[in-house]
């Protein structure tokens, strides 16, 4: 008969059922990172679904209120009581939808995420430049006020196109969203 070494036999099954273990684990952390990932992609989704429709009426009123800056700048230089009421409304434009979910943007994109922070910042300085502006009521000139009258309007314009990017973003990630807000009147500007 010949001899068989049967105590190595347990070390056999050990390294199998160690490797087998070894193995499931492995497909474990690749399922579970990839329901995270779906997890992650889908209150993304939710986020741009939030945040979108506020957003489309952002872009409308800051456009808006451009154009009608633009083309009545003699208002805005001479009409101290109007200039104040344009200057004041520059401080209601908010995008409440993105500050109240700005502690879950890290699920996005970095340039998307990006795209909302940069947002945050330009209402920030316009409402900076509002109020810096409304306290220099009388140490401006006719041609100083013209000259940021102009400024404003071409900085509502480029916060207007900037929204509209992040709108072209969410629109084209399928989502289901209104796509035609209500455009405000040109009596909200006047």
């Amino acid at each position: 008969m010949s001899d068989v070494d049967f105590g190595a036999v347990p070390d056999y099954i050990n390294a199998v059922v160690a490797l087998g273990v070894g193995y499931a684990v492995w497909r474990l952390g690749t399922v579970q990172a990839r329901i995270a990932q779906d997890d992650r992609v889908k209150e993304g989704r939710i986020i741009l679904s939030y945040i979108y429709p506020e957003l489309a009426i952002l872009k409308m009123h800051l456009k808006a209120q451009a154009d009608w800056l633009k083309t009545n700048i003699a208002s805005f230089v001479h009409d101290q009581s109007w200039r104040q009421s344009v200057l004041a409304r520059l401080k209601t434009y908010q995008a409440n939808s993105v500050k109240a979910s700005v502690s879950r943007l890290h699920v996005l994109p970095e340039d998307q995420a990006n795209q909302f922070g940069t947002l945050l910042g330009n209402l920030t300085k316009l409402h900076g430049m509002a109020d810096v502006f409304g306290n220099e009521e009388h140490a401006r000139s006719p041609e100083e006020w013209a000259a940021t009258g102009l400024y404003l309007a071409a900085e509502l314009e480029q916060y207007a196109k900037e929204t509209d990017a992040i709108l072209d973003l969410i629109r084209s990630l399928n989502l289901r969203v209104d796509a035609a807000p209500r455009t405000p009147s040109s009596g909200e500007f006047g």
